[in-house]
């Protein structure tokens, strides 16, 4: 499946409950910490100058947590996406330890399609879009991009602009660097 060419936004949320305490289920939908809200705050003013026309979310607290407090000051449609929630621990592990991109397990390969599904249901909409989610939903589409030199990995809380180069190809970058 690929990922729709059509530029966009992209900010995973901010440090949330679980990724402070491992012994949280995945099952469980967090809000975010004191330093997660703070997170997002220092990257409202940053937010607020993109071309935004759609916002898309996960429909996990975290994640629309991190949406209310980054766009506060947008006035343009908000659209949540149930394709776009995270993945279990188990299947970020698995997904992370891909020997040269080969998916050979099931429930990350489901797992990589609902994100890339997620994905191309927010490019649908009115862009430039800007979408709220999660690690593994960033890590999924990456992979589908294929981008060079752009780690899959996210921190919390930074913006990261994605484009088409001149060849057709994926690149990204980010906006901000956070300072944790």
């Amino acid at each position: 499946m690929k990922i729709h060419k059509k530029n966009f936004y992209f900010v995973r949320h901010g440090e949330s409950e679980c990724n402070v305490n491992p012994h949280i289920g995945d099952e469980v939908d967090v809000a975010l910490t004191l330093k997660g809200m703070k997170q997002a705050q220092s990257i409202q003013s940053i937010i607020e100058t993109l071309p935004i026309q759609t916002i898309c979310v996960s429909p996990l607290r975290r994640a629309l947590d991190t949406k209310e407090i980054i766009a506060k000051n947008i006035s343009c449609p908000v659209v949540v996406i149930e394709e776009l929630e995270e993945c279990t621990s188990e299947i970020w592990f698995k997904m992370t330890q891909m020997e040269n991109g080969i998916i050979s397990c099931e429930q990350v390969q489901s797992f990589m399609q609902r994100a890339v599904s997620g994905i191309n249901k927010a490019l649908s909409y009115p862009g430039p879009v800007l979408i709220v989610a999660h690690g593994g939903v960033h890590y999924a589409m990456c992979h589908h991009m294929e981008i060079e030199e752009y780690d899959k990995k996210i921190h919390h809380c930074t913006p990261a602009h994605f484009s088409l180069s001149e060849m057709d190809t994926w690149k990204a970058k980010h906006l901000a660097i956070p300072t944790d």
